[in-house]
């Protein structure tokens, strides 16, 4: 079946870890090569991104999130939904990201709560 959502995280290790594997670099804007990805291969599924980082890159290609989300937003208006900052000391993320699930699921047709 199709999915209603994806959430993404923007900044990924380029290796899965293991007991063995420390997960290699992080890749700071993963999140933005898979949307790219995503689009080349015809995937439509709405994509809300998901991050414990204010802050992407380093030096001349470091980005805020306000920045970075405005970028997505230009650059894939169809998939990208929104953003959400976690931070395990508050709750508004919660409600941030249940608000974007929702407005997701009315504009795809589904119903229920998230």
């Amino acid at each position: 079946g199709r999915y209603a959502a994806i959430l993404l995280d923007m900044t990924l290790p380029t290796f899965d870890k293991s007991p063995v594997e420390s997960g290699g670099l992080l890749k700071h804007f993963a999140g933005r090569e898979i949307l790219g990805q995503m689009e080349r291969h015809g995937i439509k599924t709405p994509v809300i991104v998901f991050t414990a980082f204010d802050q992407f890159g380093e030096g001349a290609s470091k980005k805020s999130l306000a920045e970075l989300q405005a970028e997505l937003k230009g650059g894939h208006p169809t998939l990208y939904k929104g953003a959400v900052s976690y931070d395990a000391a508050l709750n508004d993320w919660k409600v941030q990201l249940t608000t974007l699930l929702n407005s997701v699921l009315i504009l795809s047709g589904k119903s229920g709560d998230a």
